[in-house]
């Protein structure tokens, strides 16, 4: 059995070309340093603006954040609150007022006959007043044939009133008439002790104009 040192190849021998000659070794070649190139104060200044840039967007985009949170997005809810509100209120203002012009056109005719009502009154009590100073001097006429001149003054204290709130409600065409009344009235009880006969001439004139005035405004057709 062979030895296995025996199958070893021998180490090869650096083979020279020729005998005996000298072997030279390469120097080393050492890496040339590749030079480093300065940052330049403007490429520094651009970085540093960048990350400020950064900085402040981050800022101003937590504040508009802020801001939105805590108070605009409460207002606006406030808004829209009061919208609606003042929505439901407009509503029922609407509505209250629809209310409001049915019963206007409701009342209307009630108002257009109240007032032809209220004419009436009017008119009936202008007669009331105009027949009270017709009985106002009929009286005081028998008063004064009977020589009771006292009498007959107390029966005419208010004629005068109202013979001018009787001329206050006449229309400026006949106004004329019951200031002649007046007039008359006034002569009479001046006269009246005096000159009875001419007083109760003056009442019997009077009595008459008062009994014209009141057919004139009331029994003609």
């Amino acid at each position: 059995m062979e030895n296995k040192d025996d199958l070893k190849t021998p180490e090869t021998e650096p083979k020279t070309d020729e005998p005996g000659a000298e072997v030279f070794e390469a120097p080393a070649v050492e890496p040339t340093p590749v030079p480093v190139r300065e940052e330049s104060r403007l490429a520094k200044f651009g970085r540093t603006l960048m990350k400020w840039m950064i900085v402040i967007g981050a800022s101003f985009l937590a504040g508009v954040l802020v801001v939105y949170f805590a108070f605009f997005r409460p207002a606006m809810e406030r808004l829209n609150n009061d919208i609606e509100r003042w929505s439901t209120e407009s509503q029922s203002m609407v509505t209250e007022i629809a209310d409001l012009q049915g019963q206007i056109e409701t009342l209307e005719p009630m108002e257009a006959e109240n007032e032809q009502l209220s004419q009436e009154i009017d008119t009936l009590n202008l007669r009331v007043m105009i027949l009270s100073v017709i009985n106002d001097v009929t009286n005081a006429s028998l008063s004064l044939e009977r020589e009771n001149t006292a009498e007959a003054r107390v029966s005419l204290n208010n004629t005068a009133n109202n013979l001018a709130e009787i001329r206050e409600q006449l229309d400026p065409s006949m106004q004329q008439v019951v200031e002649d009344m007046e007039s008359r009235l006034e002569i009479t009880l001046d006269i009246m002790e005096r000159d009875p006969e001419a007083a109760l001439s003056d009442f019997s004139i009077l009595t008459a104009n008062l009994i014209k005035l009141e057919n004139d405004l009331f029994l003609q057709p």
